[in-house]
């Protein structure tokens, strides 16, 4: 579920990571319905919207989209479905998917396997493949690329689960894959950076912290580090660029307000600053650009609607580029009048078809040409979509004895990007 507003990037002397303290919490508009828990978020390119959940017993079917440049609330078009709560939310390709759930007063709850597509434009949904596993509340969902995974969560058996599935909207068929290697449970954390998803926390007979990466590719799972904080429930989850972030939710010592970002790198778990809107459960949320958002959920039977907006340090993603692909050295010519191809490489963990090209520049500092041309075409034969620009050389001030250049950028969504390459000089004499 996607996410972020960029700032340029300041090389460090080690060509890393640069940041800015941010990492601050604050208050927008309230959620435009009434209070309540267990609503289902997701943001599709500029906008987001929250919809569903309930204040014990009434269950909510209305969904509204939040403007972040107006601060504002708009009501789109109800949920096709029965209102519910615990229901799953991703993105894909400009339009929303959302399904399972539950609703009801105990012990009549009815448990939710159908599934709707949300298309923003028309402001429409249109009831899509039934889940292919059993009606459930409590699963976690993300997308990656062009596909959608659901799976753990509670069935009408009150036994937990960890079959995990993959929905093609083209197709519009759902496949079974491995099973979640974490075990079953249900009220995790599910998020997706660059082409793995993540999931973590939750609960079965004991709460947990453990957190798992999946890869699409090889329909595997492996271990990552624990969760920073404690074993929870019922957590709030994003991710901005290529970091995830875990928060809020309900553990055995009470309800939580901290909050965590995952770097898949590094492969470590950074405090942040706690949730401006204080402890709670059952909260909904989503990212636009380099923003985070949280807003509703509970405490006991309090339920909230208030809203807010995390910015996180200010940080440009380190990417892989390649200068004169196929070349090495990278001999460079300062005087020479053609062009310069580099090329932004997609990874595991950066997707290079995200880069506005308008906002690319490339020189020894990374500030100085802007390309002339453009394409996206799979330049280092691995399978994946590259982005190649090129560069009037005599644009980007690269002087005789330089021994790299840089490229920086943001992605459509305002993600800073930067990286370098080594070059070799040339024509000098």
């Amino acid at each position: 579920m996607k996410t972020t507003t960029g700032i340029f990037a300041i090389l460090l002397a080690a060509g890393l990571i640069n940041s800015h303290a941010q990492d601050t919490w604050t208050r927008k508009a309230d959620f435009g319905g009434v209070p309540r828990a267990g609503a289902t978020g997701f943001s599709i390119g500029s906008k987001g919207y929250i919809g569903l959940g309930e204040e014990y017993p009434i269950g909510y079917k209305d969904f509204w989209e939040y403007d972040p440049d107006a601060n504002t609330w708009t009501q789109k078009a109800n949920f096709g479905g029965h209102g519910r709560l615990y229901a799953v939310g991703f993105t894909i390709a400009g339009k929303a998917y959302v399904g399972t759930g539950q609703s009801g007063a105990f012990p009549n709850y009815t448990y939710y396997k159908d599934f709707w597509e949300y298309d923003p434009d028309l402001n429409t949904w249109t009831r899509k493949a039934d889940f292919g596993g059993t009606a459930r509340y409590g699963a976690v969902g993300f997308s990656i690329d062009s596909k959608g995974y659901l799976g753990t969560g509670t069935d009408n058996s009150i036994i937990n689960k960890k079959d995990f599935w993959e929905f093609d909207p083209i197709q519009n068929i759902w496949t079974q894959k491995s099973d979640f290697d974490g075990g079953e449970r249900r009220w995790a954390a599910g998020l997706t950076i660059g082409a793995k998803g993540y999931v973590g926390t939750g609960g079965d007979i004991i709460t947990y912290k453990d957190f798992w990466e999946y890869n699409p590719a090889t329909d595997t799972w492996v271990q990552k580090a624990d969760f920073g904080g404690s074993a929870r429930i019922v957590p709030t989850s994003f991710s901005i660029g290529n970091k995830g972030y875990v928060g809020t939710g309900e553990g055995a010592v009470g309800f939580f307000k901290d909050f965590w970002e995952f770097d898949p790198t590094a492969n470590t778990w950074s405090q942040k600053s706690d949730f401006g809107g204080g402890i709670r459960n059952q909260a909904a949320g989503f990212s636009i650009g380099s923003k985070g958002y949280i807003g509703t959920g509970a405490v006991g039977s309090a339920v909230y609607n208030d809203f807010w907006e995390y910015t996180p340090e200010e940080t440009s993603i380190d990417i892989d580029i390649d200068i004169k692909p196929g070349a090495f050295p990278n001999s460079i010519n300062p005087r020479g009048k053609g062009v310069i191809p580099v090329a932004i490489l997609t990874t595991d963990t950066f997707d290079a078809t995200t880069v506005d090209e308008t906002t690319v520049r490339f020189g020894p500092n990374g500030t100085e040409a802007a390309p002339v041309q453009s394409a996206l075409e799979d330049v280092d034969g691995d399978g994946d979509t590259d982005m190649i620009l090129h560069f009037k050389t005599q644009d980007t001030g690269i002087v005789c004895g330089d021994t790299s250049a840089s490229l920086t950028g943001e992605t459509f969504g305002g993600q800073a990007i930067e990286g370098s390459d080594s070059i070799k000089t040339v024509g000098c004499n």
